[in-house]
């Protein structure tokens, strides 16, 4: 088994790499054009990270419950259900299905295992996190700029001609998850307190 303890990290990696694939010029452009927070071009590149961070975060081993599905909230980020949908279609992951719940109230959302934050602006999501305070929920957001977003515990960001993601790993901790190593290795690096305020 020790053997083939790398195997997790390298299937990350691909499966991460093969999410930037899809059509990385065309989100890139599309995202200038248009100052929407998702493009019909980025939402299937952050549809398949949601999936892999349901993969690849360590959850407690009562989550999901048994007999319930994994439940991935879209906060103001309705565009994102068309394609979650189409990857989550007929598959289980862990013998749980996997439920999509789209709303504009947090409150509605606190079962879930995952929480993409949509349209929320910045200085709002720290409030809006507190709703899973002490919860095993993993928060999401999506950025254009290298803004750094309190309140969620990943950021996805537009960098270049990819979207990379930024882990808060002390927040992740909080909230009675944990890293896989491949998570750690493909992150991106804090941001710096200067990068922060400016």
């Amino acid at each position: 088994w020790r053997a083939y303890s790398w195997l997790p990290r390298i299937i990350l990696t691909l499966g991460l790499l093969t999410v930037l694939r899809v059509s990385a010029t065309e989100t890139a452009e599309n995202t200038t054009k248009h100052s929407t927070v998702m493009s019909s071009k980025v939402e299937p590149v952050i549809a398949g990270y949601l999936i892999n961070f349901l993969r690849y975060v360590e959850w407690p081993e009562a989550v999901p419950p048994v007999g319930e599905p994994w439940r991935v909230g879209l906060l103001n980020a309705e565009g994102l259900r068309p394609s979650l949908a189409r990857m989550i279609s007929g598959k289980m992951m862990r013998g749980h299905p996997i439920e999509i719940i789209s709303t504009s109230d947090p409150a509605d959302l606190r079962d879930c295992q995952l929480v993409m934050l949509g349209d929320v602006p910045p200085e709002n999501a720290s409030s809006v996190a507190k709703v899973f305070a002490g919860r095993p929920v993993l928060t999401v957001v999506y950025q254009e700029k290298e803004i750094a977003t309190e309140g969620a515990i990943i950021e996805l960001v537009l960098q270049g001609r990819s979207i990379r993601y930024r882990l808060n790993t002390v927040q992740l901790t909080v909230q009675g998850l944990k890293p896989t190593p491949g998570l750690l290795e493909n992150a991106l690096p804090p941001v710096p307190p200067m990068a922060q305020s400016s």
